[in-house]
């Protein structure tokens, strides 16, 4: 909920017609806002255990200049999210062998749309500070090898 500075008893709300208004009082969800951060959910994905970070992709690098920024776009609310790839302006998607591209949504049309390979699911790993990603259609976990 947004209360106003100057008049403190005045909400932020969307009217019937989708619009922006204030109210005196909260009436259900109209005044329910969801907080997105300031960066815009833009990260860089580091490796926990070796401090390498993706980029240039397909790579990984310890030089964090050469980190590729990535947008976490929420899906739902069990965790399934989109990578965005800024630089190259898609998705990071998974194949069912393991090798992970870029791509766009509908580039896999005979996939039903809830099992693209651009989905993944992401889950804390408590102790570790850090995320998991999955393929949400293989379960292949997001990883890097030495080589």
């Amino acid at each position: 909920m947004i209360r106003s500075v100057a008049c403190a008893r005045r909400i932020l709300s969307r009217t019937d017609e989708n619009t922006l208004a204030t109210t005196q009082e909260l009436e259900g969800q109209k005044g329910v806002w969801q907080l997105d951060a300031a960066h815009s959910q833009t990260y860089t994905l580091s490796s926990a255990r070796h401090g390498r970070s993706i980029g240039p992709f397909p790579f990984v690098t310890d030089n964090t200049k050469q980190s590729n920024q990535l947008i976490l776009q929420q899906v739902d609310e069990e965790g399934v999210v989109r990578l965005y790839h800024k630089k190259h302006g898609q998705y990071l998607r998974s194949s069912v062998d393991g090798e992970v591209t870029c791509g766009n949504p509908g580039d896999d049309d005979n996939i039903a749309r809830d099992d693209a390979a651009e989905l993944w699911r992401m889950e804390q790993r408590p102790g570790s500070g850090g995320c998991a990603f999955s393929s949400k259609s293989h379960g292949r976990l997001l990883a890097f090898s030495d080589d």
